[in-house]
């Protein structure tokens, strides 16, 4: 890629120094360069993804006002967009905005069904809010999407499901949670 890095343009070569300190190890200053790249141009759905995921790293309750922020400021040049509002939604959840993380979280919903990001922040808001049994069988109705949209999704988005039927509830098994074993 370096190679080709004097025909690229100024985004292309941002991203690209950015993924090299992610390589590196360096992930706030990684993180840094994916902040700068969405003032400049907030419509970036990967420079959000990659640093969404960075906060992740460097500690997602830590990094949370600092993420909510940066959602805040981008989100004004995404309007309409279930992935950004599914974003707003996981980042206001770490804040505490539980109910605000719902709201941008059914948003996302209403807009983009299939859209497995905001169903995760939905799934966190609701755990946080107290789990009620209906959350469950909201967070039931998702799993076709899910097995749909990859492992990683399917695995990481059933998990308040299995944790669920762990914990005494009225679910004898995992399979009725979330129609599927977790063996």
């Amino acid at each position: 890629a370096t190679a080709l890095e004097s025909s690229m343009t100024e985004r292309e070569r941002d991203t690209l120094r950015a993924l090299a300190r992610w390589r590196d190890g360096q992930f706030l200053v990684a993180a840094e360069i994916f902040e700068q790249l969405l003032r400049r141009w907030p419509r970036d759905l990967l420079a959000l993804k990659a640093v969404e995921f960075l906060y992740y790293v460097m500690g997602q309750q830590h990094m949370g006002d600092r993420f909510l922020a940066l959602v805040e400021d981008v989100a004004p040049s995404n309007p309409g967009d279930a992935d950004v509002l599914a974003v707003w939604a996981f980042a206001s959840e770490l804040t505490g905005r539980t109910d605000r993380a719902i709201d941008l979280a059914e948003q996302a919903l209403a807009l983009e069904p299939h859209t497995p990001w905001a169903q995760h922040a939905l799934a966190h808001a609701l755990i946080v809010r107290g789990d009620p049994p209906e959350a469950i069988d909201r967070l039931r109705s998702f799993v076709p999407v899910w097995e749909t949209s990859g492992r990683v999704i399917w695995c990481h988005n059933a998990w308040p499901l299995r944790s669920r039927c762990s914990t005494g509830s009225s679910w004898r098994t995992p399979t009725r949670c979330s129609g599927r074993t977790s063996g």
